[in-house]
């Protein structure tokens, strides 16, 4: 499978940030397969760094991208899996630098265990 263009070839931290801004740009926008190729390249990246909170963000970004997309069953695999890497104790300062704890909206709304389903819109 070949690199999306948004991918980098030395990864580092501070790159990382930048392309997690990236995300947040086009989730916003709504441009979801943008937004989810963006998270894949963060996720694949991240696993790459030694700190376990990169890769839980990834598992992060995609469940919301899933969710935002209306592919629950994907979602719920990576709220899980984001799920299993967060630490309170470790992540503590996630909140200076992401401008929230990782924790709350992990643990807020499991997608397909909420009891919220998805409205067919009719175009």
């Amino acid at each position: 499978m070949a690199e999306s263009p948004h991918a980098l070839h030395t990864v580092s931290s501070i790159q990382l940030f930048l392309v997690w801004g990236l995300w947040t740009f086009y989730t916003l926008r709504a441009e979801l397969n943008t937004s989810r190729e963006i998270a894949q390249d963060f996720l694949r990246l991240a696993k790459r760094l030694p700190y376990p909170a990169l890769e839980m963000r990834g598992h992060w970004a995609l469940q919301i991208t899933f969710t935002h997309s209306g592919e629950f069953d994907l979602a719920l695999d990576h709220y899980e899996k984001a799920l299993a890497l967060y630490d309170p104790k470790q992540h503590v300062d996630d909140s200076y630098f992401y401008a929230l704890i990782p924790g709350w909206p992990c643990r807020a709304l499991p997608p397909g265990r909420s009891g919220v389903r998805a409205i067919p819109i009719r175009r």
